[in-house]
């Protein structure tokens, strides 16, 4: 019926003024990235005794949100949008550096997926982690979690709680 295309265009145009920008490089991710080389040097610091949402972006993190905003600025008319962002550090960061002076809601239902502290560890631990944690294997799928985590189920949840909270236009 005309009633349902009609309001069927109008979730798609919604969404189509929905833009995403993940995070810039941050200091655990780079560790995490290196471990999976073997290459465990970078589990120092903040990256073990901090949770991974209070990790800092890298200097190259910050530098590549920086050039991006230069790019959102000389693009996108501002003025129209909803600025929204998770709590982690990095994210609120990355925002800052690519709007600088904005004003920016944070949203809980935006945050990166909880690892249970399993990212705070080298990569070649995983499977440890999950033995002392009463896990016998690697979660696998849409559906398993790390020991004391969140599934992918569970994230996905959340992105359409958020999506259907935004205003239709």
């Amino acid at each position: 019926s005309r009633t349902t295309l009609a309001g069927w265009a109008r979730i798609v145009c919604t969404a189509c003024d929905l833009v995403l920008i993940r995070h810039e490089e941050a200091t655990g991710n780079v560790a995490l990235m290196r471990s999976a080389t073997g290459d465990n040097s970078l589990f120092v610091g903040e990256v073990v005794e901090r949770p991974s949402n209070e990790w800092p972006l890298t200097t190259t993190g910050e530098r590549r949100a920086s050039e991006l905003g230069d790019w959102i600025r000389s693009t996108i008319d501002l003025p129209s949008f909803h600025l929204v962002v998770s709590p982690s550090r990095r994210t609120y960061q990355t925002a800052q550096l690519v709007l600088p002076g904005q004003q920016w809601a944070i949203n809980e239902l935006i945050r990166g997926r909880h690892w249970g502290g399993i990212e705070q560890i080298p990569r070649m631990e995983w499977q440890n982690f999950c033995r002392r944690h009463g896990q016998d294997h690697l979660p696998e799928g849409f559906y398993e979690a790390f020991p004391g985590g969140e599934n992918m189920c569970r994230v996905w949840q959340r992105g359409y709680v958020f999506t259907r909270s935004l205003p239709q236009s």
